[in-house]
C-alpha cells in the first residue's frame, strides 16, 4: 500500500483565523485551511485509510476531534514524529481537525500567541511543530500538472507567482518533480525582461510562450494547445489555469496534487475548480462554484465566513452533487484527456469565456477542495465602460447555445433591463457600448471566429476611453481637475464611505431584497421628467441607478481605490440613448432566434485545434 501526503497543516503569516485558533492555553487547528474534509475524499477518492504524521516541540498532548466531538487523545513524544491513524473509515461526512496542549502548562504560559503572531519569522511555525495529513492507497494515479497563467503586461503579478512557484513549491520534492508552468504571454513583453529571461533560462519547469492577443481565451487555450503537444514528451495529465493577478494558498499544489493522484477511476476526468477568497476581506469567500441562468450568475456560498468553523463546515456540503454548476479560470484544472478530446473554449476575448468552457463540459463533475484556493478581487466593479461590450455580448452568446429554452422576447427583455439601468444613471457611453454588442453578436459565429479581435479591443476602449474611471483623488491633485468642482460635502462623504466600506455593502448589493426603486422613481423614469433637486449625488456600482434620482450630476466611484469620474444629466444624450435602446431591442427580437440556432449548430467549427491553431497563427 502506498502513502502520499493529501495536505500540510499550514500558517498563514497572514489572515490566522483561516488556519488556527487559540483558547485557554490549547491551539486548536481548526481554521478553514486545516480542516480535513470528509466526505469530498469518500465520494471522490479510493483512499483506504489516512494518516495524521506530527512532529511536536511544545506539547505533548493531541486531542483529536471530528466536528465538535472529541474522538480521541494521543501522547506525543518530544520532538519525535507521531503517526495518528485517524478512524476515516467509520466517518461518511463533517471534518477532522485536532489541537494541541501541554498538559503540564504554567498558568503563565497559557498564551502562546508571542509564537504564533502575525509577525513571526520565517520558520517559527516548524519550531513549534510540522504536520501532515498523509493518505493510504493500494495504487496512486499517475499524475502530471502543467500550470498555465495567461498574462498582459503585468510583470509584477507574474513575478509574484513565479517566485511563489520557485520558493515554496520547488521546496516540495514530492510534488515539484511533477509541476510544470507555461507563463503566456499576450502582451510580448516578457521576453524583453532580463528577469524573466534568467529565470526560464535556469528554470526547466518554466516555459514562456508569446501569443497573439486575443484575451484571456486565447491565452489559455494556446495553454492547453502547448500541454497536449507537449503531452507525449512531458506526462502532463492535467492542465491547471490560474490568473495572473491571484495569491495562491500555499498548500494548494500539494493539496490538488495529492487529489489527483488517489481519484476513483469513474471520477479521473472530473474537474477541480479552485475557490475564491476575496482580496479585501480575505476571510470570505467569493466563490465555490456558481451557475448561469436566465442571465444571472447564482452562487450559494458567496460571502460565506471562513473564519467560524461551523459556517465554514455547512458550506462544504452545499452544491456536492450539482452538475450545473461551474468554476472561473482564477484556478480551474481539467484532465488532458477531456481537453484533447473534445470542445476547446469559444474566442470570445474575456467575459464568458470561462462559463461557456465549463458548461460544455458539464457532463464531467465539478470539484472543490478546502486549500484548493486563491484569493482575488471582487467583480462587483468589473462591469463598467469598455468591459460592458463583453459582458453583453458574450452573455448572448453563451446563454444561446447553453440555454436554447430563451427566445427573443426574454433575451429582449434583458438587453432593454441593461440599457435602461445605464440610462438612469447617466451611463451613456456605455449605452453606445452595448448597442455594439448587440450588432456583433448578431453578426453571428463565423464574424466572431474571423474578426480581428486585438483590433476590436484596442477601438472599443479607446473609444470609450473618455468616459472609463479615471484614478483620481477626489480631494485635488494634479490630475484630477475635473473633480475640483465636486462640493467639499459630497467629497468627505465618500471619504466616510471609503474608509467604512465593509462586507456588510456587498451583502446588501447581492440581497435579493435589493431595492428596485419606489413607484415615483418609476413613474417619473427616475426624475427625468422633474427638474433636478440637488447637484450631486455620490453612488459606487454597488448602488441601484434608482440613487441617481433627480440628480444633476453622479460622482460615480470605487469604494476600494481613488477611481471617480462625473456622470452628468443631459437631455440631448437621454434622447439618443432612447434610439440606441429601442434599435438595440428590435435587432433582437428580429434576429435573436434563427442567430442563436446559427451559434449552437457552428459552435462545433469553431472550437476545434484546427480552427484555434489557425486562428492563433500557429503550426
Amino acid at each position: 500500500m502506498e502513502k502520499i501526503k493529501l495536505q500540510n497543516v499550514v500558517f498563514g503569516k497572514e489572515n490566522p483565523e483561516l488556519y488556527f485558533h487559540e483558547k485557554e492555553g490549547e491551539i486548536l487547528l481548526d481554521g478553514y485551511f486545516n480542516l480535513f474534509d470528509i466526505a469530498s475524499r469518500k465520494k471522490y477518492t479510493d483512499l483506504k485509510g489516512v494518516v495524521l504524521e506530527i512532529r511536536a516541540k511544545r506539547y505533548d498532548t493531541l486531542f483529536l476531534m471530528h466536528d465538535d466531538e472529541l474522538i480521541a487523545e494521543h501522547k506525543l513524544g518530544d520532538e519525535e514524529t507521531a503517526e495518528i491513524e485517524l478512524p476515516y473509515q467509520e466517518y461518511d461526512d463533517g471534518v477532522f481537525w485536532f489541537k494541541l496542549k501541554k498538559s503540564d502548562q504554567n498558568p503563565s504560559d497559557s498564551k502562546i500567541q508571542p509564537a504564533l503572531s502575525l509577525n513571526m519569522e520565517e520558520g517559527d511555525c516548524a519550531d513549534i511543530f510540522e504536520a501532515a495529513y498523509y493518505g493510504l492507497i493500494d495504487s496512486k494515479r499517475e499524475t502530471n500538472i502543467c500550470i498555465t497563467m495567461c498574462t498582459f503586461k503585468r510583470e509584477e503579478y507574474v513575478k509574484q507567482n513565479l517566485t511563489f512557484v520557485e520558493m515554496q513549491v520547488l521546496s516540495s520534492e514530492e510534488v515539484a518533480e511533477h509541476l510544470s508552468m507555461y507563463v503566456v504571454d499576450n502582451g510580448k513583453t516578457l521576453a524583453e525582461d532580463p528577469y524573466f529571461r534568467e529565470m526560464e533560462k535556469k528554470s526547466p519547469w518554466l516555459k514562456i510562450i508569446p501569443n497573439k492577443n486575443a484575451g484571456g481565451a486565447s491565452g489559455f487555450t494556446r495553454g492547453m494547445l502547448e500541454a497536449i503537444r507537449d503531452r507525449k514528451d512531458k506526462g502532463y495529465t492535467h492542465i491547471l489555469l490560474m490568473d495572473d493577478d491571484v495569491t495562491i494558498m500555499e498548500d494548494l499544489f500539494v493539496r490538488l496534487y495529492g487529489l489527483l493522484c488517489t481519484l476513483r477511476s469513474e471520477y479521473k476526468d472530473i474537474r477541480v475548480g479552485g475557490e475564491l477568497l476575496r482580496k479585501d476581506f480575505p476571510q470570505y469567500l467569493n466563490a465555490r462554484g456558481e451557475w448561469s441562468e436566465n442571465y444571472l450568475i447564482q452562487n450559494d456560498c458567496h460571502l460565506v465566513d471562513l473564519s467560524d468553523r461551523r459556517e465554514a463546515v455547512a458550506m462544504l456540503s452545499k452544491n456536492r452533487n450539482d452538475k450545473k454548476l461551474y468554476s472561473g479560470w482564477w484556478c480551474a484544472c481539467y484532465s488532458l484527456d477531456m481537453v484533447e478530446n473534445s470542445a476547446l473554449p469559444m474566442p470570445l476575448f474575456i467575459h464568458d469565456d470561462d462559463i461557456s468552457y465549463e458548461r460544455e463540459h458539464a457532463e464531467n463533475r465539478l470539484m472543490f477542495l478546502n486549500g484548493i484556493s486563491v484569493w482575488h478581487n471582487g467583480f462587483e466593479f468589473g462591469n463598467y465602460g469598455a468591459n460592458q461590450y463583453y459582458h453583453i455580448r458574450n452573455k448572448l452568446i453563451a446563454s444561446s447555445i447553453y440555454e436554447p429554452e430563451i427566445k427573443s422576447t426574454r433575451a429582449a427583455k434583458w438587453v432593454a433591463k441593461c440599457m435602461i439601468a445605464l440610462l438612469l444613471s447617466y451611463r451613456y457611453k456605455e449605452i453606445e457600448l452595448i448597442s455594439r454588442a448587440v450588432t456583433d453578436f448578431i453578426r453571428g459565429s463565423e464574424w466572431l471566429y474571423n474578426a480581428d479581435a486585438e483590433k476590436i479591443n484596442s477601438k472599443v476602449r479607446a473609444e470609450f476611453s473618455k468616459d472609463a474611471m479615471k484614478s483620481e483623488d477626489l480631494s485635488g491633485g494634479q490630475d484630477s481637475m475635473s473633480m475640483n468642482e465636486v462640493p467639499e460635502a459630497v467629497i468627505k462623504r465618500i471619504e466616510n464611505y471609503r474608509r467604512n466600506y465593509s462586507v456588510e455593502d456587498l451583502k446588501k448589493y447581492s440581497s435579493e431584497n435589493r431595492t428596485g426603486g419606489h413607484i415615483i422613481n418609476k413613474l417619473t423614469f427616475n426624475g427625468w421628467i422633474l427638474p433636478t433637486n440637488k447637484k450631486y449625488k455620490e453612488m459606487t456600482l454597488l448602488d441601484t441607478p434608482f440613487e441617481a434620482f433627480r440628480a444633476k450630476n453622479v460622482v460615480l466611484f470605487d469604494p476600494v481605490d481613488q477611481r471617480s469620474i462625473i456622470l452628468k444629466k443631459d437631455y440631448g444624450k437621454f434622447f439618443a440613448s432612447l434610439i440606441l435602446i429601442i434599435r438595440a431591442v428590435g435587432r433582437i427580437k428580429a434576429n435573436y432566434d434563427q442567430v442563436a440556432k446559427r451559434y449552437r449548430e457552428e459552435k462545433q467549427t469553431i472550437t476545434t485545434r484546427e480552427s484555434w491553431k489557425k486562428y492563433l497563427d500557429i503550426e
